[in-house]
């Protein structure tokens, strides 16, 4: 690869030096998992979130890219006990469905909508149970940044659960509707200030029509 070849993965510009230094990581761990040669890597490049944490998730789907184009050589996946997908989402007795909301909407204001992360595991682990227990597309891994809310009324009852996600980096009708252009640096940084609604999730005993013309559908 020439000096000054460079290639853009996920939004980010990746050097020649960049690519000799992920396949520099990837030869001195060679015991290390695919997810562990993500954040060894990200720290390496120094590819962070906003907040300061790796992107790992991100650096490992792009490297799974670079295996498959054969510009890196990743190791072979290894075999894992960890539990993935709807199952992270523990059935919690505090979640079974409780006696209808039927109050109008001014009776539950003023609303509390308390923005929470992942790191907060309670409040992520009972927002996943209620989306695995309620939602109709049910629990999954969200990747990549990610904020949720929860709606609670004046008097501390729970009326809904929303996540967003990160954006697509290309969405064309979006893209035109909203005036982008095709220059990747023009997109990119609007990127940053974009989600995507992952889930909104009203709780099951929410009848208030706050929340949606018809309330028996969520």
């Amino acid at each position: 690869m020439a000096a000054d070849d460079s290639r853009v993965w996920s939004g980010r510009l990746f050097s020649a030096h960049d690519l000799d230094l992920i396949r520099q990581v990837i030869a001195q761990h060679p015991e290390a998992t695919r997810s562990q040669l993500s954040q060894l890597v990200c720290a390496a490049l120094d590819w962070r979130k906003p907040d300061g944490g790796l992107k790992d998730m991100r650096c490992r789907v792009v490297m799974l890219r670079m295996h498959e184009q054969g510009i890196i050589a990743l190791p072979k996946p290894k075999p894992t006990s960890r539990i993935m997908g709807p199952t992270l989402a523990q059935v919690d007795p505090d979640t079974e469905p409780q006696p209808e909301i039927t109050d109008p909407v001014h009776a539950l204001m003023p609303l509390r909508i308390e923005r929470f992360d992942t790191t907060n595991r309670p409040l992520s682990r009972r927002c996943n149970t209620f989306i695995q227990r309620y939602h109709y597309l049910g629990y999954q891994v969200t990747v990549g940044a990610n904020v949720r809310y929860r709606v609670t009324a004046a008097d501390g009852r729970e009326l809904a659960y929303l996540v967003w996600g990160s954006a697509a980096w290309k969405t064309a009708l979006r893209d035109r509707w909203i005036g982008w252009n095709l220059s990747l640096i023009h997109i990119l940084s609007r990127m940053r200030r974009s989600t995507c609604g992952e889930r909104l999730e009203r709780m099951p005993s929410s009848a208030s029509s706050c929340w949606c013309a018809n309330p028996q559908k969520g």
